[in-house]
């Protein structure tokens, strides 16, 4: 057991310290936050990470998404690169959206999605990449918070993963720029 920069108790499960992040094989590892009350989200919120993927393979960021029934939300890449986030308001009903640019391999990006309870945000390196409206709510999928896979144990995510940050606020397209810019792909996690 480990804690993040505010005391909530998460599990590594195989993942590697680095002097520049958190290391994942895309075999099997990952680090399971839990359920705290902070990330059971109710209404409008905001996360954002940086990382540095191994291209090749669709690998979960950050989720909290079961099955059909169950889905939550997500932050994730897709095998070609591009970035998809999506969302459920009620565990069977969902939205994802796509970046129309893929990331480059082995290179630190800033990905965060934004809800507002009307519609679901993707930026890339500070930038809003897409948008789309959204039904109202946030479903909270019976699964743990995973960083690295998807909770149902698949799409494992395979480079470095730093900084990572989960606001339950709306952040303004400026306020997630600043972040970008003031920010860099460390390793600790803060809530």
């Amino acid at each position: 057991m480990s804690c993040d920069a505010y005391g909530h108790l998460c599990t590594n499960n195989g993942s590697l310290w680095t002097p520049h992040g958190l290391s994942f094989d895309g075999i099997d590892d990952f680090v399971n936050l839990g359920q705290p009350a902070a990330l059971n989200f109710s209404g409008p919120f905001a996360l954002s990470i940086w990382v540095k993927p191994l291209l090749g393979a669709d690998m979960s960021v950050v989720s909290r998404d079961g099955d059909s029934g169950d889905r939550g939300w997500y932050l994730s890449i897709l095998a070609d690169g591009k970035v998809r986030t999506m969302l459920s308001s009620n565990g069977s009903v969902f939205t994802y959206i796509d970046s129309p640019v893929a990331l480059n391999d082995d290179v630190w990006a800033y990905l965060a999605t934004v809800y507002d309870g009307q519609s679901l945000k993707l930026f890339v390196n500070g930038r809003l990449a897409k948008s789309a409206a959204i039904p109202p709510g946030v479903y909270n999928s019976s699964q743990n918070v995973n960083l690295g896979r998807k909770p149902t144990g698949d799409f494992y995510f395979r480079g470095l993963l730093g900084l990572a940050r989960f606001h339950v606020r709306i952040l303004s397209n400026l306020e997630m720029q600043k972040l970008y810019l003031n920010s860099n792909h460390s390793y600790w996690i803060k809530a």
